[in-house]
């Protein structure tokens, strides 16, 4: 179960990081310290080989070892979703990392009651938008012509920008737009690009994925990838990475996907399901509006 910023045992994190009662490690948290944290409380309990949390956190070990070489040895990316937690870049985290930042301060055994549910009464705001919305044929009209003004306009970008462009007889170079190759003359002056030779075979099937297309098991075989300074990218062809040119691209693989697509192919999907239900919605609540006017008409 997903916990936020809201709970007792962050509350108290910020208290005491406010007041400098915290160890460096956690004062400043990066994935690395919080490891190394593991590794010195660890020390500090005493080595416990049946601890709930660690078994939940680190996994099992064998009955004639301890979680010495399982901490020092365990993946710092682990790490990440408590340390974005903990520096607010994200809002919730699960509740197995609250469980391990109650185990580093020394909390696992107090209680802590969740916060209270806010009140749902009958006047709560999405009621309140239907019924809005219910009685003004206008903002409905207008809502659902942004929302598909928004996904024409998606769709003359991707026309536009990923659409591939053929080379002419006087095109024999080429360069890379960001998502594609475009063909250009030798001669022609194109600033913070670099023009290589036309390679007709690279120029057509060389693309890079835009970061909204969900990318999953079944493109293995057919996709590469490159780690870099801003995330994962993933393309349409090997060879080296088109702008950074020492880094060549990796065939994907099914851990790849499983390690860095699969929460954003869950945001793709709710975000999608969200537009045509909004789509939806609008649409039933405006043929009701328009057949409530009819019959008043009539009336």
């Amino acid at each position: 179960m997903p916990e936020n910023q809201d709970h007792p045992i962050f509350k108290k994190y910020q208290k005491r990081r406010n007041n400098n009662k915290l160890s460096s490690n956690l004062h400043n948290p990066t994935p690395a310290s919080l490891r190394d944290e593991c590794q010195i409380v660890y020390q500090e309990k005493g080595k416990p080989k049946d601890d709930v949390m660690l078994r939940t956190f680190f996994g099992a070990i064998n009955p004639n070892e301890d979680y010495t070489n399982k901490i020092a040895g365990f993946d710092v990316d682990k790490f990440k979703p408590l340390v974005n937690f903990l520096k607010g870049t994200s809002k919730s985290t699960n509740s197995i990392n609250v469980d391990l930042l109650k185990w580093l301060m020394g909390e696992e055994n107090e209680e802590f009651l969740p916060p209270p549910d806010p009140q749902v009464t009958s006047s709560s705001w999405y009621k309140r938008i239907f019924q809005s919305l219910r009685a003004n044929v206008a903002i409905t009209v207008v809502l659902l012509a942004l929302l598909l003004l928004a996904r024409l306009g998606l769709y003359i970008w991707e026309e536009n920008v990923l659409s591939v462009k053929l080379p002419s007889d006087n095109e024999k170079c080429m360069y890379w737009t960001g998502y594609h190759y475009q063909p250009i003359m030798c001669n022609e002056a194109k600033p913070g690009f670099i023009v290589i030779p036309l390679n007709e075979n690279k120029l057509k099937r060389m693309q890079k994925i835009p970061y909204w297309v969900k990318v999953t098991k079944r493109d293995v075989g057919k996709l590469w990838r490159a780690k870099t300074v801003d995330g994962v990218e993933h393309f349409t062809d090997s060879g080296m990475h088109p702008v950074d040119t020492s880094k060549r691209l990796l065939p994907l693989s099914s851990y790849m996907v499983a390690k860095y697509q699969t929460e954003k192919n869950l945001i793709t999907d709710m975000l999608y399901w969200t537009y045509y239900i909004a789509i939806f919605s609008l649409t039933l609540i405006l043929v009701f509006q328009l057949k409530k006017g009819k019959l008043k008409i009539a009336k």
